[in-house]
């Protein structure tokens, strides 16, 4: 039995999921993301206007009168969405956690594959992948996923982004567009990326939090990087990491110390665009801070005109 609280959520969610996905939204993902190819459809009579090309020879010399071959596009798509379920997406210092946020993307993405009358899968994984569904069609199946994210409890604390890419890898045969959410926080994954980008349409998408990005002067509500344990005066605060169980002091009135942290961070961030844009690859950026529903749009519009420029 689910909580209810995770009821609640993913009634939410579907109920936002339906506003934000108009025909617009669905039109911009059916023209960036193509079919497999074209199917002959049939034979029509030759009007002014048509490419040569497609003239029907055959059945042109029988029935006395030319005839162009219509095609249409073979359309259904495979979408696996890969999702980071680890203890470092359950951290959020504003309303929503990165899971919970990695939901709502979720969602959206799966509703934009049905409606494009396409099927979608989810794999979940932590420090291994801990469940995979195949990919299916129709509203059922697209609630099923978004309970299965937040509902997922990690068996491990730790990310293992490398081996749950090369799971997606071996798993899927048929060419697939394959959206990844995750902090990305882990290392090592660049290699199990790389093949995954050989073989299938990779789309990274970052889930993040502004606190991780740079140090507040007052504590997280859910704790900073971890569980907040203490706030002393003058700044001094101690947490839990939630991925290693350590716990671990920050100063955060030191401007030395936020500095460093900053540069640690960008540092970070700096090497992960690195190997997205050594393999090409087209990204989306996702926050805990947005506010609004809309503000879910516009990394998808952005990552929409961008596509459709280099494709």
């Amino acid at each position: 039995m689910l909580p209810r609280e995770i009821i609640k959520k993913v009634k939410r969610i579907e109920l936002v999921t339906r506003r934000l996905v108009n025909p617009q939204l669905a039109g911009q993902y059916h023209s960036v993301f193509k079919g497999r190819g074209m199917d002959f459809d049939e034979v029509q009579p030759y009007v002014a206007g048509d490419e040569i090309r497609f003239i029907d020879w055959n059945v042109s010399a029988r029935s006395g009168s030319l005839y162009v071959k219509r095609f249409v596009e073979e359309r259904e798509l495979t979408v696996q969405i890969v999702v980071d379920a680890s203890s470092s997406m359950a951290f959020g210092s504003r309303t929503e956690t990165k899971r919970t946020v990695a939901a709502q993307v979720a969602a959206v993405l799966a509703v934009l594959a049905t409606r494009n009358n396409d099927r979608v899968g989810l794999t979940v994984f932590d420090d291994e992948v801990d469940l995979h569904i195949a990919p299916r069609k129709g509203r059922k199946h697209v609630m099923r996923l978004i309970t299965e994210i937040l509902g997922h409890r990690p068996r491990q604390s730790r990310t293992d982004i490398g081996g749950a890419l090369q799971y997606v890898t071996r798993v899927t045969s048929r060419r697939a567009i394959v959206f990844v959410l995750s902090d990305f926080l882990a290392e090592g994954w660049e290699h199990e990326l790389k093949i995954l980008a050989r073989r299938h349409d990779v789309v990274p998408v970052i889930v993040e939090d502004p606190r991780e990005l740079a140090p507040a002067d007052e504590p997280a509500p859910r704790g900073w990087l971890g569980r907040l344990t203490s706030w002393l005066d003058g700044g001094l605060l101690a947490f839990d990491d939630l991925e290693s169980g350590r716990t671990g002091w920050f100063d955060a009135g030191s401007a030395r110390h936020r500095r460093r942290w900053s540069e640690r961070v960008e540092r970070r961030a700096a090497e992960r665009d690195r190997i997205f844009q050594r393999l090409r690859l087209d990204t989306m950026r996702f926050s805990t801070a947005f506010e609004s529903e809309t503000d879910y749009v516009r990394p998808l519009a952005l990552f929409f005109r961008r596509r459709s420029r280099r494709h």
